[in-house]
């Protein structure tokens, strides 16, 4: 198969810059057939839009297309699962804003691959390459374009004025769908069927799975006309690469990459202006979170502070799941001493993250192609005091904080010892997170009822008493075993990552009116952080 190649103009009367087949992962039922890809023709046109045919010829009109400058599409390299039905072991992510993300295959030797994503890097927001940083400098300069361009494509990106008719389809969908149903159980309850009821609701469930996975229950867009100063900005430069000492380390030990190189630190800013790419520490009363007398009143309240506090922030990009990614990275050395055997001066969680959403069921162990977010939280001033005076004069606290202290003793110390499956302690742990901007983005509305609700961590939560002398936990938690609606959820919303302020949090769950209120382990804000920018981990 030839890598590519270059062609004169296309059907809208724009240059060409390239084309050429490639195997494209099919969607809905297909991508759990035994050949979930197919081979198509692709050309890629200087004005941004990529479109593919049936086959691998250029035949009638294009099978589909996707405009990369409007979606505002984001270019990543990812492993492939072997036993998917892959040609190639890596593949060409391209996620964006009109729905469900396009995953390449170029069989070969990797030139094509690489060829194709030379290509395509100029139209979308950033690229990434397997064991390499982030490759955003590896794009190739934009095509010549016709001087005219411009003002053509405007006129693509320009929509119409709001029309309350039609504005609310997502409801729409909805209604139709619903009325359908009745229409149909109907019928089929009046045949005495109860298998054909049970087909109809299964059918119109995947109709709505599919409808908010394709971002047709979302909201609308507000309009956006593309001015004269933000065309030149859609095809800048990408960001320059990290420097090549960004992840060496600074201690003994010089293979362990060093923590905190990947995200850098900011200060808090309440008004949501701190830079893109960064992170900041953020207040534990930013979450609500049990209050005593909680199984009477289900009353929740900001929490008290945090007993530890974030110091570095890291992404990765890893192909498989990284266990106990803690002990593998050249962590800062602690500020304070914990007084406290039971409770470390060090608390590490990574959580794992998966790129796609997989199978329909998921062991609690799954693993496969994702991102790990690795986060080192150091015991603050104030729990350190508070924990010598737990063992000196308990009295001197009150009874709420001495409670927290002592559920955080007993998690800490009987935790890390208890079996995978059916442990009491360890499935206290807790995740919160809380888009800050939840109003100024765009995310299925179902998704909006769940912004700061706790998940627990149950089976797919490992910890783990690492580094010398077991002197720090690691919490490992596996999204790749977590539900499926949760995985869709989180894949649903996962093109938009770079949009969003996040907060996140961890607690450990209280149950007995003698262990609350609840206290924030610890928490931290991503601010606008996309997912590309994570660094391979070879």
């Amino acid at each position: 198969m030839a890598i590519g190649s270059p062609r004169k103009v296309d059907s809208q009367g724009f240059p060409v810059v390239f084309s050429g087949v490639l195997h494209k992962k099919r969607g809905g039922f297909g991508r759990r057939s035994a050949s979930p890809y197919v081979p198509r023709y692709f050309e890629l046109g200087a004005d941004g839009v990529l479109g593919y045919y049936d086959g691998t010829k250029k035949t009638g009109a294009p099978r589909g297309t996707l405009n990369l400058l409007s979606a505002r599409a984001t270019l990543a390299v990812v492993q492939t699962d072997p036993a998917g039905g892959a040609p190639a072991p890596t593949a060409l992510a391209i996620s964006h804003e009109e729905g469900s993300r396009w995953k390449l295959c170029a069989p070969g030797d990797g030139k094509s691959r690489d060829a194709w994503r030379d290509a395509l890097a100029p139209y979308c927001r950033s690229a990434a390459a397997p064991g390499t940083r982030p490759a955003r400098a590896t794009s190739a300069p934009p095509p010549d374009l016709p001087s005219d361009l411009a003002a053509q494509r405007r006129r693509r990106f320009e929509r119409p004025a709001p029309n309350p008719a039609t504005d609310d389809a997502g409801a729409e969908y909805v209604r139709f769908l619903a009325t359908c149903f009745v229409v149909s159980a109907a019928a089929a309850i009046s045949c005495r069927s109860a298998f054909a009821v049970a087909v109809l609701a299964l059918l119109h469930g995947y109709a709505l799975l599919a409808l908010a996975r394709g971002g047709r229950l979302d909201a609308p867009r507000p309009t956006r006309v593309v001015s004269d100063d933000d065309d030149a900005a859609l095809l800048k430069a990408p960001r320059p690469p990290l420097p090549a000492s960004a992840l060496e380390a600074d201690g003994d030990d010089a293979t362990k990459p060093r923590a905190g190189a990947v995200l850098r630190e900011v200060p808090f800013d309440e008004n949501g202006g701190a830079p893109a790419g960064t992170w900041s520490k953020c207040a534990a009363s930013t979450f609500k979170v049990r209050q005593v007398g909680y199984k009477q009143t289900k009353r929740k309240a900001p929490s008290a502070e945090g007993f530890y506090e974030a110091v570095t922030v890291d992404m990765f990009d890893a192909g498989a799941r990284v266990a106990e990614m803690g002990s593998l990275l050249e962590l800062p050395p602690p500020a304070r001493v914990s007084p406290d055997s039971d409770v470390p001066a060090l608390f590490v969680v990574v959580a794992q993250v998966p790129s796609e959403t997989g199978p329909l069921k998921a062991k609690h162990d799954a693993d496969g192609h994702g991102y790990q977010m690795a986060i080192c939280f150091q015991l603050t001033a104030r729990t350190a005091s508070e924990l010598q005076c737990l063992k000196d004069a308990p009295d001197a606290l009150s009874a709420e904080r001495r409670a927290a202290l002592k559920l955080l003793k007993r998690y800490c110390r009987v935790a890390p010892g208890e079996p995978q499956l059916g442990a009491a302690e360890r499935g206290r742990f807790k995740v919160l997170a809380q888009i800050r901007n939840i109003d100024e983005v765009a995310i299925p509305a179902f998704a909006k009822g769940y912004n700061g609700k706790p998940a627990l961590i149950n089976k797919t939560g490992v910890l783990t008493r690492c580094g010398p002398d077991d002197a720090y936990l690691n919490m490992d938690v596996n999204i790749h075993g977590f539900g499926y609606m949760a995985r869709s959820g989180l894949q649903s919303i996962f093109r938009d990552f770079q949009d969003f302020i996040l907060s996140i949090g961890f607690t450990v769950e209280s149950r007995a009116d003698d262990e609350l209120p609840e206290c924030m382990l610890g928490c931290f804000d991503l601010n606008h952080v996309d997912y590309n920018a994570a660094v391979p981990w070879d």
